[in-house]
Order: C-alpha cells, then sequence, then structure tokens
C-alpha cells in the first residue's frame, strides 16, 4: 500500500538527487542515505501486549528458531509484527509500514508516519494478523518539522493535540460522547452546532453528540393555560320595530 504522503518525503529521492559517481560506485552508502532519512520521516508507535517464545528445557534460555532463523512463538502471544508489514487501525482505518520491529524490547514499533492513529484503538498486521493497542504515537524529528504547519490543521494533526482543540473550541462539552461520535469531525464541524445554539435542531444535535439519542422537543407554551382562553363568540342581533 503506498503512503499518502509520499510527495512530501525526501527519502523517496535521495538516490535519484546523488552525483552519478556515487550511484554507480557506491550503491550501499546511497541505500544507507535513503533509509537514515526514512528513519527520521518515521513514527514511533508505543504499543501494549507481549509475546511468549517456545523455549528449550536447558540449563540457560534458549529459543527454538524456525526455518528462517526466527523466534518460534506461542499461541497466546498478540505483537508478533514482522518488519515491512502494513498495519491498520481498528477505529480510524489508518494504515502505515513497519520499518523497524521493537516490540519485544521496548513494546514499540517504528512505521511510517500517520499521525491519524487513536490511541487506545487496535492495530492489526495485514501479514501476521497480529494485534496490539496503540498507547501512544511520536513522529520522528525531520517529519515533525514538515508536518509543523499542519499539525494546526484537525485533519492532519497527531490524535494527543485534539485535546487542545477541545480546550479552544469545545470548552463546554464534556470529555465523553456517544459511541461512534469521532472528536476530530466533531471539532470540524462544532461551529455549525454553536450556530444552531438555541434552536429545535440546534437541541436534537447536542444530544445526538452526548447520548446518541434522538430528542423530543416540547415546548411550555403548548401546556400553559391562559386565562379566559375559550373560543367566544359574540352574536349580532337586528330588532326590527
Amino acid at each position: 500500500m503506498s503512503d499518502p504522503t509520499l510527495k512530501n518525503k525526501v527519502s523517496p529521492h535521495i538516490q535519484s538527487q546523488l552525483p552519478e559517481f556515487v550511484q554507480s560506485d557506491h550503491p550501499l552508502f546511497s541505500l544507507f542515505l535513503k533509509y537514515y532519512y526514512e528513519f527520521l520521516e518515521a513514527g514511533e508507535l508505543v504499543v501494549t501486549g507481549s509475546n511468549n517464545y517456545v523455549v528449550e528445557e536447558t540449563i540457560t534460555n534458549n529459543f527454538i528458531l524456525s526455518e528462517d532463523g526466527l523466534k518460534v512463538v506461542l499461541e497466546d502471544s498478540v505483537g508478533k509484527f514482522i518488519a515491512g508489514e502494513t498495519i491498520t487501525g481498528s477505529i480510524t482505518g489508518a494504515t502505515a509500514k513497519i520499518l523497524v520491529d521493537d516490540f519485544d524490547a521496548n513494546k514499540r514499533l517504528f512505521v511510517t508516519s500517520q499521525q491519524k492513529f487513536q490511541i487506545g484503538e487496535t492495530i492489526t498486521g495485514a501479514t501476521t494478523g497480529a494485534v496490539s493497542t496503540v498507547s501512544s504515537y511520536r513522529a520522528n524529528p525531520v517529519q515533525n518539522i514538515q508536518q509543523l504547519l499542519a499539525y494546526a490543521d484537525i485533519d492532519n494533526t497527531v490524535y494527543a493535540f485534539l485535546d487542545k482543540f477541545r480546550d479552544s473550541f469545545m470548552e463546554s462539552l464534556p470529555n465523553t460522547l456517544a459511541d461512534g461520535i469521532a472528536k476530530r469531525k466533531l471539532v470540524k464541524n462544532i461551529k455549525d452546532m454553536y450556530a444552531a445554539k438555541g434552536t429545535r435542531d440546534g437541541h436534537k444535535l447536542f444530544f445526538r453528540i452526548l447520548f446518541d439519542e434522538e430528542a423530543t422537543i416540547i415546548y411550555p407554551r403548548d401546556s400553559i393555560l391562559r386565562a379566559s382562553d375559550g373560543k367566544w363568540s359574540t352574536d349580532n342581533v337586528l330588532r326590527i320595530i
């Protein structure tokens, strides 16, 4: 799956920008530069979970390896991701490619930059089927510089920044929203609710956001008793003598 932000990255253009003699005489150096910038443009995804490996019953811990040299994991392992596979968020649908798997040592994955991952959502590996939960996301230095102005855009900002947008535009609303209400979309469209404030549509929208229910609007004027509110009529009489 192609990276939608590829056009804003430096790494894909490194080799084409190097002098011809470097490309021909030093291919490993060209590849090193490409991977170096690819890492600087990556993001660090901290996740939860653990892996249990098959261990030989010896004095020292010796792991049993598969034919390709990888440790054999038990069925209760959930985070056996591999570099190169694509992960997908269960809530946002955001995707990224794993560049480095550092799950066992530090519970983190280095992935192609993807600031739309949501904290608390589940990610699934397309190749291994490994599953884990996102704890935090942090872009690497070059990616932060490239996206600095874009972070002011609600569509491109990281999930952790949404609370800052909420404090600025939705301070009167509680943090807990109805299921299925995305904070990112709500911040974008909160102006519509403020514009409809005090109207029938505004009240209905408010209850849908907080409780996911349709509100029944009853006006007090429909139940007020008024003095002399009967249907009075005056008869006109013409008396002829």
